[in-house]
């Protein structure tokens, strides 16, 4: 997600009422256990194909939990 804030605005401030919506949304799609995070520096594509960088995302051991995870 890019975040783009006023001039003036204070960008933490605005993230903590983002993150918290952000959150809020995700839980709602089942997917609570996601982490969100704002980065310092804007998205940037990559120069050769144009596209953004992966999305980390770590698997989970179904057992470990006792539920399945994409």
């Amino acid at each position: 997600m890019r975040l783009e804030v006023e001039p003036g605005t204070e960008r933490e401030a605005v993230w903590d009422v983002v993150a918290v919506e952000l959150q809020t949304f995700l839980a709602s799609q089942g997917a609570a256990t996601i982490g969100v995070a704002l980065a310092s520096e804007a998205p940037q594509a990559n120069p050769v194909s144009g596209k953004f960088r992966h999305v980390y995302r770590e698997r989970w051991d179904a057992e470990e939990d006792g539920e399945q995870h994409c």
